[in-house]
């Protein structure tokens, strides 16, 4: 009897034995199998990126397992999406997930008090790019328009003030937290044309982000005016120093109140300026920039942006709309 007890402990000692490997092994498994694919994809050159793009778990890599603590230097750390430039390709490649969006932010206003005011101008309109394109944007909702409303009142507000003095810690977290907004914003209503055409941009001629949205923005607004439906004259009121009643607003207001917002903050008039600026190798002609239109309009119809443009757009509609930027 006492040696079928023993026995019966043994088997049953086994067994669970069998049962923890069991469980351990393909638990240690997949760890070691994230860590590789993290390694993997920060190893591997950019050509070979897009084997990677569709995986649903690309937040192991961009934000970790563990603990999802960002800190917010710019909406898009609390957005559904993230870029890599492919410099061999001039292309812009954008991951889209909602298991990118981070459980936790933190926003510090002291860490981008020292920044220059070129960078607070490019990234404080990129901003509210971001909300004001969520905004008008036809898969807009009572939810991400909430977001993008107050983003908007934040960042109108307080864009001249934080450019103009980057140790003001009030606009600096005025700025911190409109951006937050107009993250959230786009992550459920997407962009439009500013942001599909600004990325062939920044990948054909390293014009930074916020730059090439901020120089293209007057011009398609202009374009979407004839798609408008009374939200122009909000956003006019959030961003121009002179409020207009609505019976006097007219969409082309907004044109020249963006255009005067991103004189005073320092953005170049155009896009033929912002690319001779960022450019490296010396001037570039706009003949230069205009035989590289055809291929930016193309990468741009990829972007899934243009689908929820205002205004619907062919290709032909996007290279006249560069142009016009020139």
């Amino acid at each position: 009897m006492n040696n079928n007890s023993r026995t019966g402990k043994i088997i049953g000692t086994i067994c669970i034995w069998i049962v923890v490997i069991l469980c351990i092994v393909p638990f240690i498994w997949m760890v070691s199998a994230s860590f590789k694919r993290e390694a993997d994809i920060f190893a591997t050159p950019f050509r070979l990126i897009p084997n990677y793009l569709n995986f649903d778990n690309f937040k192991e890599v961009l934000f970790g397992k563990y603990n999802y603590l960002l800190m917010i230097l710019n909406s898009v750390k609390v957005t559904a999406f993230s870029v890599i430039t492919d410099h061999s390709r001039d292309y812009k490649l954008t991951v889209f997930s909602y298991e990118l969006l981070p459980a936790y932010a933190i926003l510090d206003a002291d860490l981008i008090t020292t920044a220059p005011a070129s960078v607070a101008a490019a990234c404080g309109i990129d901003a509210f790019i971001h909300a004001e394109e969520a905004y008008i944007s036809t898969a807009a909702s009572p939810f991400s328009d909430a977001m993008a409303e107050k983003a908007m009142e934040l960042i109108g507000e307080n864009i001249r003030r934080f450019v103009a003095n980057r140790t003001d810690v009030e606009a600096a977290e005025a700025m911190m937290v409109g951006s937050l907004f107009a993250g959230i914003a786009f992550s459920f209503a997407r962009l439009g044309n500013v942001h599909a055409m600004s990325h062939p941009v920044s990948a054909f001629f390293d014009v930074p982000h916020g730059v090439a949205n901020a120089v293209l923005l007057p011009v398609v607004a202009e374009y979407n005016a004839l798609a408008d439906h009374g939200r122009y004259y909000k956003i006019y009121n959030y961003i121009s120093e002179i409020p207009a009643h609505e019976d006097e607003f007219e969409p082309m207001m907004l044109v020249d109140a963006i255009r005067s917002l991103c004189k005073a903050i320092g953005i170049p008039a155009n896009l033929t300026e912002a690319i001779n600026q960022a450019g490296k190798t010396g001037s570039i002609s706009r003949k230069t920039i205009e035989e590289k239109i055809e291929a930016m309009a193309a990468d741009a119809m990829k972007s899934g942006n243009i689908a929820v443009n205002p205004r619907s757009s062919r290709q032909c509609d996007i290279e006249m709309l560069y142009r016009k930027a020139l």
